[in-house]
């Protein structure tokens, strides 16, 4: 791997921020006065988990033929189709 798939985690007086510079992503965290670095942490964790970024990065780590690809669409696709019929009903 290069050193440009590694994200990058800063941290100064004010605030986190992750960039991941092969997927162009930026989470920012700013800590609030008398937070605590742990409670920062924790926010900046369930930002990072929410914007889907590890996803990604798992997904990219293998090539995957366009074949696959347009079958793994296609499952989700009916399988969202039955829970929203589902739903419906």
């Amino acid at each position: 791997m290069s050193l440009s798939t590694y994200p990058i985690i800063l941290y100064d007086n004010w605030h986190f921020s992750f960039l991941s510079l092969s997927f162009r992503t930026m989470i920012e965290v700013n800590i609030k006065d008398n937070e605590s670095l742990e409670r920062a942490l924790r926010r900046f964790k369930k930002k990072w988990e929410r914007s889907g970024v590890l996803k990604d990065v798992k997904r990219k780590a293998f090539y995957e033929k366009p074949s696959v690809t347009k079958r793994i669409a296609k499952k989700q696709t009916i399988r969202r189709a039955i829970r929203l019929a589902k739903f419906n009903n």
